[in-house]
């Protein structure tokens, strides 16, 4: 891949000077989740890195999805790849550069969700935005404006941000940040102060999605194995879907959840728990708005998975290995030290690592000298089963991939 190489300008730090009628940006904690995300339907720049047929970072890349994982649509949950060509914008070799966003209508939002910049390589995560101003504006800025015609010469300051450095993993998460109040516009401009220092100029983003107030973007985190599905708002009212574990008890859950901005009338992740065997109502307050999600919660289908992960006999010096035969079935190969006795064998309590859900009763004997001892696996389902063949070797036997047990 191409990678820009022009040199890097002197950075231009800002002399923030927030007025008290400024909206501060605040960092917030980890990805939110949940369909009432405004993705924009238009970014302008000052510049982009563009090289036809070759290597495409413009503004639209950083709306349209490319490169996010679920992509259609992106929720802040998503994850972003590292590969910027076609999926990310970076600017033309300047620190000192703006972003535009056009949320479609005018919109009031919360907050956003941002994948910084995350090229793959450690070094060009620090591309990222490291802090900037924003601002609220009337028009979509044309591709190309200068710098001193963005900013306060387009539009109203709504607050300053710094925002975190991408990883640099396929997997990146991004963040979450809020204004201190919602902000109501149709665009948006980033007029980038700062980027996070690297051999050359260039200062970009990988995606970014916004979100209105009084809204629940995370819910169930906390109830480990859950998911939810949360519907866009219609007429202050939505819907949370949340599939917990098949052995989940519903009767008392204490599920934690996320804001967009307001108060909840429920409590987040306790310390009391709510009776999910019927729907339960949660309304969010912020200012004026009141919206008020109804969670219906499901038991997830019994797991299938009937895996033996690993095994210890719990005997000073032995070693085991699984080797797998196929789905659900395998051979363990335990090594024990050349003076073991059946008697000791037999008197071991093994312990196992299965799927989740999964259940072994531990055979009698556990394990034995002159004879190979079966250990079924049963999955959470009750029917599904795997067969795993035990067999005794002294020291000094193969024992592939073998560890201490």
């Amino acid at each position: 891949m191409i990678r820009p190489t022009c040199m890097k300008p002197p950075f231009r730090h800002l002399a923030l000077a927030v007025t008290a009628s400024a909206v501060f940006l605040v960092y917030g904690a980890g990805p939110v989740d949940g369909a009432d995300l405004i993705a924009p339907v238009a970014a302008t720049a000052q510049g982009s890195y563009f090289v036809p047929d070759n290597d495409d970072r413009r503004a639209e890349h950083a709306i349209d999805g490319s490169g996010m994982t679920p992509a259609n649509p992106v929720t802040a949950t998503s994850v972003c790849g590292n590969n910027p060509n076609g999926f990310m914008w970076l600017s033309d070799g300047n620190t000192d550069t703006w972003v535009t966003f056009d949320l479609g209508s005018v919109q009031t939002v919360a907050g956003f969700h941002l994948w910084n910049y995350n090229e793959v390589d450690g070094t060009f995560t620090g591309r990222g935005i490291r802090s900037c101003r924003i601002f609220a504006g009337t028009g979509l800025l044309p591709d190309g404006t200068a710098y001193d015609a963005a900013g306060a010469a387009w539009g109203t300051l709504v607050g300053e941000m710094a925002f975190a450095q991408a990883t640099g993993s396929a997997s990146y998460a991004g963040e979450d940040y809020r204004f201190t109040t919602p902000v109501t516009t149709r665009y948006l401009q980033f007029l980038v102060a700062s980027n996070f220092g690297t051999s050359d100029g260039y200062t970009g983003i990988a995606e970014i999605r916004f979100f209105p107030p009084a809204s629940i973007i995370s819910f169930g985190a906390n109830i480990a194995g859950s998911t939810a599905a949360i519907s866009p708002v219609a007429d202050n009212a939505a819907t949370i879907a949340w599939t917990v574990p098949f052995g989940t008890n519903l009767a008392s859950l204490a599920p934690g959840f996320t804001l967009s901005s307001g108060t909840c009338d429920r409590g987040n992740g306790g310390p009391a728990g709510y009776d999910f065997r019927n729907p339960v109502t949660y309304a969010v307050t912020a200012g004026d708005v009141t919206n008020t999600y109804t969670v219906t919660a499901t038991k997830a289908p019994p797991s299938t998975a009937c895996d033996l992960k690993a095994f210890r006999a719990n005997l000073a010096g032995s070693r085991a290995s699984i080797i797998s035969t196929g789905p659900a079935s395998g051979n363990v190969v335990v090594n024990v030290p050349p003076d073991t006795t059946d008697a000791q064998l037999a008197a071991l309590a093994t312990t196992l690592t299965l799927s989740p859900g999964a259940t072994c009763a531990i055979p009698t004997p556990p394990l034995s000298l002159s004879a190979p001892v079966h250990y079924i696996v049963t999955a959470e389902d009750g029917a599904t089963t795997g067969d795993y063949t035990a067999t005794v070797t002294t020291s000094g036997g193969n024992v592939p991939s073998a560890v201490e047990s």
